[in-house]
């Protein structure tokens, strides 16, 4: 399996907990995940001027990646996100 970083921008409204319920539906296989909080956006996306940064490192397949992607793009909640391979197996403590 191929590791990724993924970087998530939700809506500002969301808790913390229905952030968490957002990244369950996506069953990822999650390494690493550390929550930003909520940033000022540098211009307005969707009408949002802030949003909630989740960035993750997950362990996913390849061939999986387009599927994901898709899944991403039809969530309402997700305003923007950036999916790039990782460095070759990143060990974070």
């Amino acid at each position: 399996m191929q590791q990724y970083e993924l970087t998530l921008i939700l809506k500002p409204t969301l808790t913390e907990e229905q952030a968490d319920a957002i990244i369950e539906k996506l069953k990822l296989a999650i390494v690493h995940r550390q929550v930003w909080g909520k940033r000022m956006l540098a211009y307005p996306i969707r009408k949002e001027k802030e949003g909630l940064y989740i960035h993750l490192v997950i362990e996913l397949p390849e061939s999986s990646v387009s599927s994901l992607e898709e899944k991403i793009r039809l969530n309402e909640q997700i305003i923007r996100h950036l999916l790039v391979t990782a460095e070759k197996h990143m060990h974070v403590a």
